[in-house]
This record gives C-alpha cells, sequence and structure tokens, in this order.
C-alpha cells in the first residue's frame, strides 16, 4: 500500500518536472525568439522625430506676410505642442491612450486585455497600441512577420521613452497622423476642415478631430457627421470622467454645432477638386533661384535641391512688395490699356484619343497667332482634318489653351539692393510653371543696348564726354567676313552734328555705330556687356550691330533692367535677388542673398561715368528734342526719370527701361511669333509711366 502511493507520488513529480521543464523551455524560447526579434531592431538613437519628415516651407513678403508656399502632396503643416489646446490634447489623450502620462511606452494593464480578448487570433490586437507605439510606427521601419513587429514597437517604445519627453512624442503623433484623404497633421486638418489654425480650435472642434483620427472614414465629418457626434459626446463625458472638464463646460460645448463650420476646404477635398497651385510668375522665378542656389552653395543634385524646397520646411523671405505687385498687376492685365487695333489671340490646342482602328493618337499644336476668338472654330477644324481626325473616332482628351496678344512684361527693382520688388510675366491666364516673358523671353533690345554697347564702354574707357560732338552721317563699315555694314537712322534724316547726349535722345543709330567701332571696338563692347549680367549674349552677337541690339537671341525684361539699374547704382552690378535669405525650420540661415558671392556685386563703370549717363538718360525724357517725354510726363510729372525707349526692327518689340531715385523698372510688349506691331505705337509708355507714378505716390521727390 505505501509502495502503491510512493510510486504515485514519484510518478506526480516526474509529470510536474515535466511539466515544468517543458514551461521553463517554453519560457526560454520565448525569451530566446524575444532576444533575437529584438536584436533585429533599428536603433532608436538614430532616429529625430523633433520635426516632422516632411513640411512646406512657406514665402514671405517683404512686410513678413505669408504670400505663397512650395509644397509636396504629402507634405504636412507642423505646429508645435505649446500652440495646441490645451482640451485638443486631452481629448486626444481621452481615444488613444488614456494612461499616457502613467506608463513608459507601454501600457500593460491595455497589453493583458488585448491578449485575453484577441486569444483566439495568437496576436496582439492594434488596440494595445500607445501613442509612443503609434509613433514608432510613424517613424521606424519595422521588420518581420506582425508578432514581430509588435514586439520590436513595444520594445522600441520603452527605449523611445527614455531618449524624448511626452511633450516631444505628442508633438510629433499630433504633426503625423493622418485626419481624411491627404491630410496630414492637426494643423492641416484645422485649416482643410475649419480654415483655421489648430491653437484656435475650440474645444468641440479639436474633439472632432480627435475622433476623425481614429477612424478618419467612419467619422467623417462631412459624410458621418452623426458617427462623428456620438463619439464626440462619449470623449466629452470621459473627459469629464477624468477631470479634465467641469460638468458645465461639456454642456456648453454640447451645444455647439461644428459641422455647420465646415470650411470650402472640405467640399472642395470630398467632390475631387484639383489642389495643383498655380503660383504667380514672381513665385516660379524666386524657385528657380532657389534651386540653382541649393545646388551651387551645398554642391547637391537638382532632385535633391527640389526636395529640399518642397519638403524641408523652409522659410522664404522673397523681395516681394506686395503693395507695388499689385499695382502692376492692376495696369497690366487692364485690357483697356492695350490698342484694339493690335488684339491678336494664342491658341494652344492638343487632343488625344484612339482612331475607328484601334490605334492611339496624341496631337499637339502650339503657338499659333489668330486673329480673333471667332477663328478659333475654323482653326480646330482645319487641324482635326489635318490630323484626320473624325467621326467614328473616340476623342479621350482635349484641351485649348489661348492666351491675349500682345504678350507684355514688366519688372520692378529696388536697383541699391538688386531685390525685384514686382514682376509680371505675361499676359491672360497664368497656367502651372506657365511661360514667363520677364525672365524667360529674349527679345531684342533695339536701342536700349546704344547705351550699353557703345556709349557706356566709351564713358568709362574715357573716349568720350557727353558733349562731345560727333557727325551724323551716312558711313559704311567693313565687316571682317567681306563686304560691309551701313547702319540706318530711324528717320532717315543724316546731316549735323550731335553731342553724346543729343544722340541719346534722338536715339541716332549712326552715331552709336561710330562709338561702337571707332571708339570702343566689338570685343571691349562684348566684354561689358556681360559685365552689364547678359547671359544670353553668344561669340556670334560680336557684330557691329551690338550698337542697336542687333542679337541672335536677344536679353531677357530681367537682366535688361539689371543692367540700366547698374547705371543707377553709380555703376556697381548687383544681380536681381528673388529673396534676401531662406533659413531652416529652427532659424538657421542656408542661404543669404544679401552679401557674398550669391549676392553677385561688382563695379562696371565708375561713379563719375554712371553720373553722366544718369543725366544724358534724363534728357530722353525731359529734353529739349524728347520723343518719350510726353507720353511718360502725362502719367508721372514730377520724380526725376532717366531711362531709355527700344524699338526692334520691324516693331517687333516695343521697351522702355528707366530708373527714378527709388526704382529701376522695364517694359516689354510685343507679339509671341513674333510679328510686327504698328509703328509709332506707344501705349508701353503711357503704361509704364502710369504704373511708377502710382508706385511712388506719397515718395518724396528728390534728385538722383
Amino acid at each position: 500500500m505505501e509502495r502503491t502511493k510512493s510510486k504515485k507520488t514519484k510518478t506526480r513529480r516526474v509529470l510536474v518536472s515535466i511539466v515544468l521543464g517543458g514551461l521553463l523551455l517554453i519560457l526560454i524560447g520565448i525569451i530566446v525568439y524575444v532576444a533575437k526579434t529584438i536584436s533585429k531592431a533599428p536603433d532608436i538613437s538614430e532616429v529625430n522625430i523633433t520635426q516632422p519628415i516632411k513640411a512646406n516651407s512657406i514665402i514671405y513678403d517683404v512686410l513678413g506676410e505669408k504670400i505663397d508656399e512650395f509644397s509636396a502632396a504629402d507634405n504636412r503643416s507642423y505646429i508645435g505642442i505649446e500652440e495646441i489646446p490645451t482640451f485638443v490634447i486631452q481629448a486626444v489623450i481621452t481615444i488613444e491612450d488614456s494612461r499616457f502620462y502613467e506608463h513608459h511606452g507601454i501600457d500593460i494593464r491595455k497589453i493583458l486585455g488585448a491578449v485575453v480578448n484577441n486569444f483566439s487570433s495568437g496576436s496582439l490586437s492594434d488596440g494595445a497600441s500607445t501613442i509612443t507605439q503609434q509613433v514608432i510606427k510613424n517613424a521606424v521601419a519595422l521588420e518581420g512577420n506582425s508578432l514581430e513587429k509588435k514586439i520590436q514597437e513595444q520594445y522600441l517604445a520603452i527605449k523611445f521613452e527614455q531618449l524624448y519627453s511626452k511633450d516631444t512624442i505628442l508633438e510629433y503623433y499630433l504633426n503625423s497622423m493622418g485626419f481624411g484623404t491627404n491630410i496630414v497633421g492637426i494643423e492641416a486638418a484645422a485649416n482643410q476642415y475649419y480654415g483655421k489654425s489648430a491653437s484656435e480650435l475650440s474645444l468641440v472642434e479639436g474633439a472632432t478631430l480627435a475622433v476623425l483620427m481614429e477612424r478618419p472614414t467612419y467619422y467623417s465629418l462631412y459624410t458621418h457627421p452623426e458617427n462623428n457626434w456620438e463619439k464626440v459626446k462619449q470623449v466629452l463625458e470621459q473627459m469629464e470622467k477624468a477631470g479634465y472638464l467641469t460638468a458645465e463646460e461639456k454642456e456648453q460645448a454640447l451645444l455647439e454645432k461644428p459641422y455647420e463650420r465646415l470650411g470650402e476646404g472640405l467640399q472642395q477635398l470630398l467632390e475631387g477638386a484639383p489642389k495643383e497651385a498655380i503660383q504667380s510668375y514672381f513665385v516660379d522665378a524666386l524657385y528657380k533661384q532657389i534651386l540653382e542656389d541649393l545646388q551651387t552653395v551645398y554642391n547637391i543634385s537638382e532632385i535633391e535641391a527640389k526636395a529640399k524646397i518642397y519638403s524641408d520646411g523652409l522659410q522664404i523671405e522673397s523681395t516681394l512688395d506686395s503693395r507695388v505687385q499689385s499695382i502692376v498687376e492692376k495696369y497690366m492685365a487692364d485690357e483697356s490699356n492695350y490698342p484694339e487695333s493690335l488684339y491678336k489671340i494664342q491658341v494652344e490646342y492638343s487632343i488625344a484619343g484612339v482612331k475607328a482602328n484601334g490605334t492611339m493618337f496624341d496631337k499637339k499644336v502650339q503657338s499659333i497667332i489668330l486673329n480673333s476668338q471667332e477663328d478659333i472654330p475654323a482653326f480646330e477644324e482645319k487641324q482635326l482634318e489635318k490630323w484626320h481626325i473624325g467621326q467614328g473616332d473616340t476623342i479621350v482628351s482635349e484641351n485649348l489653351i489661348t492666351m491675349p496678344q500682345p504678350q507684355s512684361a514688366f519688372v520692378v527693382t529696388d536697383y541699391k539692393t538688386g531685390a525685384v520688388k514686382a514682376l509680371y510675366g505675361g499676359r491672360g491666364e497664368k497656367y502651372y510653371h506657365g511661360f514667363n516673358y520677364a525672365t524667360q523671353a529674349k527679345r531684342m533690345p533695339g536701342s536700349t543696348f546704344k547705351v550699353l554697347a557703345a556709349y557706356a564702354p566709351a564713358l568709362n574707357e574715357g573716349k568720350i564726354t557727353p558733349d562731345t560732338m560727333i557727325r551724323n552721317e551716312k558711313v559704311s563699315f567693313t565687316i571682317e567676313e567681306g563686304g560691309s555694314w551701313t547702319p540706318l537712322n530711324w528717320n532717315g534724316q543724316y546731316q549735323g552734328s550731335y553731342t553724346i547726349t543729343q544722340a541719346i535722345a534722338n536715339s541716332m543709330n549712326v552715331i552709336a555705330a561710330k562709338v561702337l567701332v571707332e571708339q570702343v571696338g566689338i570685343d571691349k563692347s562684348f566684354e561689358y556687356l556681360k559685365e552689364f549680367g547678359f547671359t544670353t549674349l553668344r561669340e556670334e552677337d560680336k557684330t557691329y550691330a551690338l550698337s542697336m541690339g542687333g542679337l541672335t537671341d536677344g536679353v531677357t525684361p530681367l537682366e535688361l533692367t539689371a543692367a540700366y539699374a547698374t547705371i543707377a547704382n553709380e555703376g556697381t552690378y548687383l544681380a536681381p535677388s528673388f529673396y534676401t535669405v531662406v533659413k531652416d525650420r529652427e532659424g538657421n540661415i542656408l542661404l543669404d542673398r544679401t552679401q557674398g558671392e550669391l549676392q553677385n556685386s561688382h563695379q562696371v563703370l565708375s561713379q563719375e561715368a554712371a553720373g553722366q549717363l544718369t543725366t544724358m538718360l534724363c534728357e530722353v525724357v525731359d529734353g529739349p528734342s524728347a520723343h518719350t517725354g510726353g507720353k511718360i510726363r502725362n502719367h508721372f510729372k514730377q520724380m526725376p526719370i532717366a531711362g531709355k525707349t527700344g524699338t526692334a526692327s520691324n516693331n517687333t518689340d516695343l521697351l522702355f527701361v528707366g530708373y527714378t531715385p527709388y526704382y529701376a523698372a522695364t517694359i516689354w510688349t510685343g507679339y509671341s511669333n513674333p510679328d510686327a506691331m504698328q509703328r509709332s505705337n506707344n501705349y508701353h509708355l503711357d503704361l509704364w509711366a502710369k504704373i511708377m507714378n502710382e508706385i511712388h505716390q506719397g515718395e518724396e521727390i528728390k534728385k538722383f
């Protein structure tokens, strides 16, 4: 009997030992598995969550007002934790992680509850995740199966809270979570749904967004506001129990009707309206300058520079003066300022689809100039006939873009700093990255080049003075290739002698040619033009025709403005700048155009020569023989003005570039193709004068 009991006891002990041994082996296996899984986790110390991965770059005008931004599709607007209302944070914590301030990265109670609830599945539910764990998911790429990822996530969450404060983790969380389709971060959500910053959200507005974050589709503010509201009421109840709200505050909040305040932004989003921003011509030029400067200064690729601009949250202090820009746009966009007799229309037409026989087609024609809108149907019909597109063919897409003609451009700079204060890049509706006539159009500068190619170099080299007399006579110059070149005066008159001042005021071609050929020389003239900042000149441009602006490609209105600004700035060239500084998110200066290499400043003319030229150019407007002054002074009467008109051969380009004691400005107008315009049409002078007159309102009248 005793032996039987002893055997049973031994058997029991063996079984217990086996079970315990098995459990120990399982435990050791689990420990080894967990340790091995943890060893595969990434180094958390290399993860920086102090700022979001991507953020919009903001552009400010000269007064510090936001005018635009550069943004990629998945960017977010960043906001600091200190700016987010406390009750919004409390609402988020109530929903997502009620013991956030008590645990150290993982919530054991929450995990145990999830294990019980999900025992049959053999995995841990996402419902066990803390806010810190959700941050890990957004910030760190984990590898392995779902269980391994969960183990790594929990381990890293503990390590994370040893590195970062609760507020830092919350800040990243609120700036990285989704709030609906393509809406990332609470600041973007507040703007999109309520048209305000997250810092301005009311208690209920904040609660609706906190609820939305949990299940964006089910709790959609627009499509399922009833679901959202039911959840908001539960959240407010929980916030009261947690001591975040008083009963009175809760009841007051429940009286609000947040869904009636939803902004147009959400409506646009849900209707799938396109959001591609059409930026101004100024912003287009600003972007290109920053893109080039980043590549130059940091020796990075264009792709890397673009990524910085669109996603690094840069702070861009532009040179744009919004007041000046609005004045320029008001006049340049006013159709009544352009002669009806010159009106034409530029057409770009594209069509794509499938032929009746199954072959695909994609056709496009651009830069076609028509006489009027009425000509468009006939033009389209002719193109379809030419492309053999007709009955039985399926049209997938068809686009027609029209732009009024003649086109025009206007540039205003502060010549003492090189800052571009305003820029108008073309008439008509602007399309995405549309052609910018102020910065991209290479057009013939006409007589404006007489000053830059002939008179300025000759004065600076001491070859002439303002009072030097030169005979106005027909003359032919032998050219190297054989033959000769004979400059002709615009008025066909060749008699008497003129001082250099008179020759400029009367725009005498022969005298400008004589000065360039006999006093300066083509090579020296070409060198000066390069020093004036022209980048579009070619070696083939080294001809006597430089004196009258005869070029292979032409020059842009922006570079022409900078050249004359050099004269105004006592002979010192300053490269046109669209920004002063670009800073990173923390306020560190990345690019600075107010000094150093990027400013690109150098002396072209002596102060004496520049001063003499300014005096001479004033005679163009106010001198006794001035042909320009009457039109200018009709609208801009008192401020001193120095400048020069330019008319290309056959009237294809009309220009006036001038400056006052405050600004330098250029206007250009012409057909895009380019066709000749009617002669003696001076509407561009009226426009320049009207714009500059209003820009100078309130400025003290002073001398150069």
